[in-house]
């Protein structure tokens, strides 16, 4: 590792250590780490996030336990992939209305804004609106993200299977 990497580790954890010490929390020795398979087939897991804790000073043992093991299952159940949604004719055409795309049609005003707010979601308030609004979440996420998510979407909105 360079000598730039280290310097950036140790000054980060300096403000780590002096931010626990402000809020009165002590380190904790759970950790929660998370793996990611490495780029080439039969490479192993490695690191990719470590997660360490520090709890306030009343927090029991148990607590402390508990609270690591129910985030360690949020965090995984939510990386488990999604079954995709079925696009509807309808929410095709209102998503490539959006996007300014011919076979569009306006939606109501709610509609509108609701996929102004998934515009401007980070990942984590994407995955939350998913949970109510999947089927406009991954139209809109077709049409931003996917190279021929425009065309897909425009054969749904003329009642062809995408």
């Amino acid at each position: 590792m360079s000598t730039d990497h280290t310097s950036r580790v140790a000054t980060g954890t300096t403000e780590w250590a002096a931010a626990l010490i402000t809020d009165g929390l002590e380190p904790d020795g759970h950790t929660l780490q998370l793996g990611a398979q490495g780029p080439n087939d039969g490479d192993p897991n490695r690191p990719f996030a470590r997660m360490h804790f520090a709890f306030h000073p009343t927090a029991t043992a148990d607590e402390r336990d508990r609270f690591v093991v129910e985030l360690a299952k949020v965090l995984t159940d939510g990386m488990q992939p999604a079954e995709p949604a079925t696009i509807t004719a309808e929410t095709a055409r209102h998503v490539l209305y959006h996007y300014g795309r011919p076979h569009g049609y306006r939606p109501g005003s709610f509609t509108r804004q609701l996929m102004e707010a998934i515009d401007a979601a980070d990942v984590v308030h994407t995955a939350l609106l998913r949970t109510a609004y999947p089927e406009l979440v991954d139209a809109m996420n077709l049409a931003a993200n996917e190279r021929d998510g425009i065309a897909r979407l425009t054969a749904l909105a003329n009642g062809k299977e995408a």
